[in-house]
């Protein structure tokens, strides 16, 4: 997950150098969607050693006095998750093959369950309801009609009173039911034709602010695997073919 930051988000600050355990790691403050992380990475091997989200600018652990300070024992409540932190990563560890079991535990059976892949009709289809959802305005990314967690959290917990067409699509994660369910329904399927179906590389999106039906305004372009031009997506749903030096500039 972390690579996928570095090899698909956006550097918004250089951080500079310091010392990790023991590691000389240069620090990155990557933008991904609506998410940012800080991102050290070991000058020499190339290899990430730490990583924080959300960014120390929210969230700086090394100077949280509450991590050094006991919790009295008569203290009594919920708990609220600050940020995350990656640390102590080990690449290519020695594995031990008792640890990896195979066979199911005494009373559990295995159940296979079959699903396919998105494909670029599916890719169309979603982007018109996350448009549709949010009154006709396609999403300032690709990975939830809301621009920030909490309004998704929102949603979630209190759905429209009178839902419209796309709304109960949306909601059910799927446009028509199928025998082979589709792998990566309602909110992820934009996400997993990025990362499963578009070459590694050529995803982009910049549909933010782009309105339904705009014809001249392209929302996202990649390439399928196997293939020379790009496809490019425009405001309108339509899909064309184009070279990649005819790409449209980025925004």
């Amino acid at each position: 997950m972390l690579e996928s930051w570095l090899a698909h988000g956006k550097v918004t600050q250089q951080l500079g150098a310091r010392e990790i355990q023991g590691r000389k790691a240069t620090g990155l403050r990557i933008s991904f969607g609506d998410r940012q992380a800080d991102i050290w990475i070991d000058l020499q091997t190339r290899q990430i050693v730490r990583a924080l989200e959300p960014t120390t600018a929210v969230y700086d652990p090394d100077n949280d006095r509450a991590l050094r300070t006991p919790v009295p024992k008569n203290v009594r409540g919920g708990m609220a998750l600050k940020g995350g932190e990656w640390t102590d990563i080990i690449y290519e560890p020695p594995a031990d093959g008792v640890k990896f079991v195979l066979q199911p535990p005494e009373g559990y059976k295995v159940e296979h369950i079959k699903s396919r892949l998105p494909t670029e009709k599916d890719l169309i289809e979603w982007l018109e309801v996350f448009a549709q959802v949010r009154g006709g305005t396609f999403c300032d990314n690709e990975g939830s009609p809301f621009s920030k967690s909490e309004e998704a959290q929102a949603r979630l917990k209190s759905p429209p009173a009178n839902p419209s067409k796309w709304d109960e699509i949306f909601d059910r994660g799927y446009i028509q039911k199928e025998d082979v369910p589709l792998y990566g329904s309602g909110y992820s399927v934009v996400v997993v034709f990025r990362s499963r179906i578009a070459e590694e590389g050529t995803w982009h999106y910049q549909g933010k602010d782009v309105k339904l039906g705009d014809a001249q305004t392209p929302i996202c372009w990649y390439r399928l695997p196997g293939a020379t031009a790009y496809r490019i997506v425009y405001g309108n749903l339509d899909v064309k073919d184009v070279e990649e030096k005819n790409l449209p500039a980025k925004r």
